[in-house]
Protein backbone atom coordinates (compact mmCIF):
# COMPACT_ATOMS: atom_id res chain seq x y z
CA UNK A 1 0.00 0.00 0.00
CA UNK A 2 3.05 2.34 0.70
CA UNK A 3 4.21 1.87 -3.11
CA UNK A 4 0.86 2.60 -4.28
CA UNK A 5 0.24 5.37 -2.23
CA UNK A 6 3.57 6.50 -3.24
CA UNK A 7 2.86 5.84 -7.26
CA UNK A 8 -0.36 7.73 -7.08
CA UNK A 9 1.13 11.25 -5.21
CA UNK A 10 3.74 11.10 -7.93
CA UNK A 11 1.37 10.54 -10.59
CA UNK A 12 -1.02 13.22 -9.60
CA UNK A 13 2.32 15.87 -9.12
CA UNK A 14 3.52 14.73 -12.83
CA UNK A 15 -0.19 15.51 -14.32
CA UNK A 16 -0.46 18.84 -12.34
CA UNK A 17 2.96 19.79 -13.82
CA UNK A 18 1.98 18.85 -17.17
CA UNK A 19 -1.26 20.54 -17.54
CA UNK A 20 0.02 23.66 -15.34
CA UNK A 21 1.09 25.44 -18.62
CA UNK A 22 -2.39 25.79 -20.44
CA UNK A 23 -4.40 26.57 -17.23
CA UNK A 24 -2.07 29.04 -16.30
CA UNK A 25 -1.23 31.24 -18.85
CA UNK A 26 -4.31 32.84 -18.51
CA UNK A 27 -4.43 33.01 -14.87
CA UNK A 28 -0.31 34.03 -14.36
CA UNK A 29 0.49 35.84 -17.56
CA UNK A 30 4.03 35.82 -15.92
CA UNK A 31 4.10 32.34 -15.18
CA UNK A 32 4.48 30.34 -11.79
CA UNK A 33 7.27 31.57 -10.12
CA UNK A 34 9.67 28.31 -8.79
CA UNK A 35 11.95 29.56 -6.28
CA UNK A 36 15.50 26.93 -6.22
CA UNK A 37 15.73 26.76 -2.53
CA UNK A 38 12.70 25.70 -1.83
CA UNK A 39 12.60 23.15 -5.11
CA UNK A 40 15.11 22.04 -3.49
CA UNK A 41 14.08 21.49 0.25
CA UNK A 42 11.40 19.99 -1.41
CA UNK A 43 13.20 17.28 -3.53
CA UNK A 44 15.15 16.77 -0.08
CA UNK A 45 12.12 15.46 1.78
CA UNK A 46 11.05 13.22 -1.38
CA UNK A 47 14.16 11.47 -1.81
CA UNK A 48 14.60 11.43 1.56
CA UNK A 49 11.46 10.00 2.56
CA UNK A 50 12.01 7.04 -0.25
CA UNK A 51 15.24 6.14 1.37
CA UNK A 52 13.52 6.34 5.01
CA UNK A 53 10.71 3.56 3.19
CA UNK A 54 13.12 1.41 1.48
CA UNK A 55 15.13 0.78 5.17
CA UNK A 56 11.85 0.42 7.06
CA UNK A 57 11.57 -3.10 6.35
CA UNK A 58 15.50 -4.24 7.35
CA UNK A 59 14.49 -2.64 10.64
CA UNK A 60 11.49 -4.02 10.98
CA UNK A 61 9.60 -1.05 11.19
CA UNK A 62 6.40 -0.93 8.67
CA UNK A 63 6.70 1.55 5.43
CA UNK A 64 3.20 2.75 6.24
CA UNK A 65 4.81 4.76 8.97
CA UNK A 66 7.51 6.59 7.59
CA UNK A 67 4.98 8.21 5.16
CA UNK A 68 2.88 8.80 8.25
CA UNK A 69 5.97 10.27 9.79
CA UNK A 70 7.25 12.05 6.63
CA UNK A 71 4.22 14.81 7.35
CA UNK A 72 5.31 15.23 11.33
CA UNK A 73 9.15 15.44 9.86
CA UNK A 74 8.17 18.40 7.25
CA UNK A 75 5.94 20.76 9.22
CA UNK A 76 8.01 20.12 12.79
CA UNK A 77 11.15 20.81 10.36
CA UNK A 78 9.82 23.72 8.37
CA UNK A 79 8.21 25.27 11.06
CA UNK A 80 11.49 24.36 13.46
CA UNK A 81 14.00 26.52 10.47
CA UNK A 82 11.68 29.30 10.37
CA UNK A 83 11.35 29.96 14.20
CA UNK A 84 15.09 29.84 14.58
CA UNK A 85 15.56 31.95 11.39
CA UNK A 86 13.41 34.50 12.90
CA UNK A 87 14.99 34.35 16.20
CA UNK A 88 18.21 35.19 14.49
CA UNK A 89 17.23 38.03 12.39
CA UNK A 90 13.55 39.26 13.61
CA UNK A 91 15.17 42.77 13.85
CA UNK A 92 15.55 42.54 9.55
CA UNK A 93 12.69 40.64 9.03
CA UNK A 94 10.54 42.66 11.10
CA UNK A 95 12.01 46.06 10.30
CA UNK A 96 8.87 48.56 10.16
CA UNK A 97 6.27 46.14 10.34
CA UNK A 98 3.19 47.80 11.45
CA UNK A 99 0.24 45.88 12.55
CA UNK A 100 -0.40 42.45 13.61
CA UNK A 101 -1.41 41.68 9.66
CA UNK A 102 1.89 42.41 8.55
CA UNK A 103 3.73 40.89 10.99
CA UNK A 104 2.77 37.78 10.49
CA UNK A 105 2.58 37.80 6.97
CA UNK A 106 6.48 38.53 7.20
CA UNK A 107 6.50 35.40 9.79
CA UNK A 108 5.21 33.26 7.46
CA UNK A 109 6.79 34.73 4.05
CA UNK A 110 9.85 31.76 2.91
CA UNK A 111 10.20 33.26 -0.79
CA UNK A 112 13.62 34.80 0.39
CA UNK A 113 14.58 31.56 1.77
CA UNK A 114 14.65 32.29 5.99
CA UNK A 115 15.41 28.74 7.46
CA UNK A 116 18.06 27.53 9.26
CA UNK A 117 19.31 23.91 9.58
CA UNK A 118 19.84 23.87 12.72
CA UNK A 119 15.72 25.28 14.30
CA UNK A 120 14.48 21.93 11.84
CA UNK A 121 16.88 19.54 13.35
CA UNK A 122 16.16 19.88 16.85
CA UNK A 123 12.20 20.13 15.74
CA UNK A 124 12.66 17.34 13.97
CA UNK A 125 13.99 15.11 16.90
CA UNK A 126 11.45 16.21 19.11
CA UNK A 127 8.70 15.54 16.02
CA UNK A 128 10.34 11.78 16.03
CA UNK A 129 10.53 11.06 19.54
CA UNK A 130 6.85 11.77 20.31
CA UNK A 131 5.77 9.71 17.20
CA UNK A 132 7.83 6.98 18.05
CA UNK A 133 6.34 7.11 21.50
CA UNK A 134 2.81 7.32 20.24
CA UNK A 135 3.47 4.37 17.78
CA UNK A 136 5.54 1.96 20.02
CA UNK A 137 8.37 2.15 17.73
CA UNK A 138 11.80 1.94 19.00
CA UNK A 139 14.00 5.59 18.49
CA UNK A 140 16.84 3.79 17.83
CA UNK A 141 15.64 1.09 15.25
CA UNK A 142 13.81 4.72 13.64
CA UNK A 143 17.14 6.57 13.57
CA UNK A 144 19.13 3.26 11.72
CA UNK A 145 16.48 4.10 8.76
CA UNK A 146 16.10 8.41 9.22
CA UNK A 147 19.73 8.83 9.66
CA UNK A 148 20.58 8.26 6.27
CA UNK A 149 17.20 9.62 4.68
CA UNK A 150 18.39 12.82 6.65
CA UNK A 151 21.91 13.03 4.53
CA UNK A 152 20.06 12.42 1.35
CA UNK A 153 17.78 14.89 2.34
CA UNK A 154 20.64 17.71 3.30
CA UNK A 155 22.59 17.13 0.21
CA UNK A 156 19.44 18.29 -1.88
CA UNK A 157 19.29 21.26 0.44
CA UNK A 158 22.28 22.22 0.36
CA UNK A 159 22.26 22.69 -3.39
CA UNK A 160 19.27 24.83 -2.78
CA UNK A 161 21.43 27.11 -0.40
CA UNK A 162 24.02 27.11 -3.56
CA UNK A 163 20.75 28.67 -5.85
CA UNK A 164 19.94 31.10 -2.76
CA UNK A 165 23.72 32.26 -2.24
CA UNK A 166 23.41 31.74 1.25
CA UNK A 167 25.96 29.49 3.82
CA UNK A 168 28.66 30.46 1.22
CA UNK A 169 32.20 30.07 2.55
CA UNK A 170 35.55 32.53 2.61
CA UNK A 171 37.29 33.72 0.24
CA UNK A 172 38.95 31.51 -2.51
CA UNK A 173 41.28 31.81 -5.14
CA UNK A 174 41.15 28.12 -6.54
CA UNK A 175 39.72 27.54 -9.93
CA UNK A 176 36.54 26.68 -8.43
CA UNK A 177 35.37 29.27 -6.46
CA UNK A 178 32.09 31.22 -6.95
CA UNK A 179 30.70 34.33 -7.62
CA UNK A 180 27.69 35.23 -6.55
CA UNK A 181 25.15 38.03 -8.71
CA UNK A 182 24.09 40.98 -7.20
CA UNK A 183 21.45 40.80 -5.39
CA UNK A 184 22.16 37.50 -4.43
CA UNK A 185 21.82 36.44 -0.83
CA UNK A 186 25.78 36.22 -0.30
CA UNK A 187 25.96 39.41 -2.00
CA UNK A 188 23.91 41.70 0.47
CA UNK A 189 25.79 40.02 3.38
CA UNK A 190 29.24 41.14 1.92
CA UNK A 191 27.89 44.66 1.11
CA UNK A 192 26.17 45.19 4.70
CA UNK A 193 28.86 44.01 6.74
CA UNK A 194 31.19 46.50 4.71
CA UNK A 195 33.33 43.65 2.84
CA UNK A 196 31.96 44.44 -0.85
CA UNK A 197 31.23 47.91 -2.02
CA UNK A 198 27.56 48.21 -3.45
CA UNK A 199 28.83 49.38 -6.85
CA UNK A 200 30.01 45.48 -7.28
CA UNK A 201 28.32 43.39 -9.94
CA UNK A 202 29.19 40.21 -8.64
CA UNK A 203 30.73 38.93 -5.09
CA UNK A 204 34.84 37.95 -4.99
CA UNK A 205 35.63 34.66 -5.03
CA UNK A 206 34.12 32.16 -2.28
CA UNK A 207 34.53 28.95 -1.19
CA UNK A 208 31.26 26.68 -2.41
CA UNK A 209 30.85 25.66 1.14
CA UNK A 210 27.45 24.52 -0.11
CA UNK A 211 28.57 21.91 -2.39
CA UNK A 212 31.46 20.80 -0.20
CA UNK A 213 28.50 20.12 2.13
CA UNK A 214 26.21 18.55 -0.03
CA UNK A 215 29.01 16.14 -1.45
CA UNK A 216 30.18 15.31 1.99
CA UNK A 217 25.81 14.99 2.86
CA UNK A 218 25.72 12.30 -0.08
CA UNK A 219 28.85 10.56 1.30
CA UNK A 220 27.70 9.76 4.52
CA UNK A 221 24.06 9.05 3.58
CA UNK A 222 25.82 5.98 1.64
Amino acid sequence: SAWISGILVFVTAAAVVLTAPSWAASRLPNGIPVFGYGAMVFLGFVFGGWTAMRLARSAGINPDAIWDLITWVFVAGIGGARLFYLIQKHEIVFADASGPREFLMRAVNLTDGGLVLLGGVLAVVAAILIFCRRRGISPLSMGDVLVPAFFVGLGFGRIGCLMNGCCFGDRCDLPWALHFPENSAAWWLLVTRGFLGPEAATTYGLHPTQIYSSIAAFLLAA
